[in-house]
């Protein structure tokens, strides 16, 4: 079995990057766009960036950003006082830079090295 997904989409937060002991890992939310007849649905996914990557998704995007990613699903499980709750998350492992922070639309080429190359696990 492979596990692949392919978003285009907008981000809808910021990038939050965190320092752990020997990695960085960053979160964001995508949204992404369907229409079909006359109506349009909205699909938000969490995404997940880890190491260069990640470093470089905070330097290039910012809300309102479009980009590509690429990369896998993930089911991450945990218990609460509410109990046993769940998420979908995308681990990123390509983001194209389809702009860069603070431009609308059509941003420039960001060099390859930048986009790509992750191994979190």
């Amino acid at each position: 079995m492979y596990n692949r997904v392919i978003l285009i989409g907008n981000l809808v937060t910021d990038i939050e990057l965190k320092q752990l002991k020997d990695n960085q890992v960053g979160n964001f939310r995508i949204a992404t766009n369907r229409k079909y007849g006359e109506s349009e649905e909205t699909f938000f996914g969490e995404v997940v960036v880890w190491g260069k990557l990640a470093e470089n998704c905070s330097k290039y995007l910012s809300k309102g950003s479009r980009a590509c990613i690429e990369g896998r699903l993930v089911t991450r499980t945990w218990e609460s006082e509410q109990g046993k709750r769940s998420k979908i998350e995308i681990i990123a492992e390509k983001v194209i830079f389809l702009n860069q922070k603070g431009e609308k639309s059509g941003g420039k080429e960001v060099p390859p090295e930048e986009h790509t190359e992750q191994k979190p696990f």
